[in-house]
């Protein structure tokens, strides 16, 4: 199935982005296309009133 999306979008201008893995198998699989690593960033916003936010960390 990746094979054929691979082959169907040959050529044109679109990043397969495989999601990665921390299972050892799933993330060797992933390698083999030769994915490079992208960390990805988040901001976590706590928006509970404040005598709530104490206890929700």
């Amino acid at each position: 199935m990746i094979d054929q999306i691979i082959k169907e979008h040959a050529g044109r201008n679109f990043i397969l982005d495989f999601e990665g893995s921390s299972i050892p198998g799933v993330e060797s699989f992933i390698k083999s296309f030769g994915a490079i690593l992208e960390p990805y960033y988040f901001l976590k916003w706590n928006h509970l009133k404040w005598p709530l936010r104490l206890f929700k960390r």
